[in-house]
């Protein structure tokens, strides 16, 4: 999931798109899906579009919310009111989001984790996309010289 995220950031800069800004959405809760959808209480973490439940109306879950439910609700439509308004998420420290996000730029790849703590890192997932790098340049090689060849 994480490798073709990386591979249209860098697209979207190769083609000077200057407001990007990457996150990774670990919040589990009662709007999380994969607890709606599978009855699960007990999660390893967020799944694809987990986040969208807590930008959009999704009563049709009838879930009770939390406090921390409600918190993320508030964090992450402060940020993407922000973004829409300002083009930037952070444009100033608030106490929903007391902290500025860098956006993404060539050669720097900052990160906001959203969770019930926010949390700024750098180069998600770094040795697993390393690796998946190393294997794309492996298999194309491979391909130049085993199926590509003429005979």
């Amino acid at each position: 999931m994480y490798n073709p995220i990386l591979r249209s950031i860098q697209k979207y800069l190769d083609s000077g798109v200057k407001s990007i800004y990457l996150y990774m959405f670990s919040y589990t809760g009662g709007r999380s899906f994969s607890e709606y959808k599978e009855n699960r209480s007990h999660t390893h973490g967020a799944n694809h579009a987990d986040d969208l439940a807590y930008l959009f109306d999704v009563s049709f879950m009838k879930t009770l919310l939390r406090d921390e439910d409600m918190l993320i609700v508030d964090r992450m439509t402060e940020l993407w009111t922000n973004f829409a308004k300002y083009g930037n998420p952070t444009p100033k420290p608030s106490k929903l989001v007391p902290l500025q996000w860098p956006r993404v730029s060539q050669g720097k790849l900052p990160y906001l984790e959203i969770n019930t703590e926010l949390r700024l890192g750098s180069r998600p997932m770094h040795e697993r996309m390393s690796f998946i790098d190393l294997l794309y340049k492996h298999i194309g090689r491979f391909h130049k010289e085993h199926l590509w060849t003429e005979e």
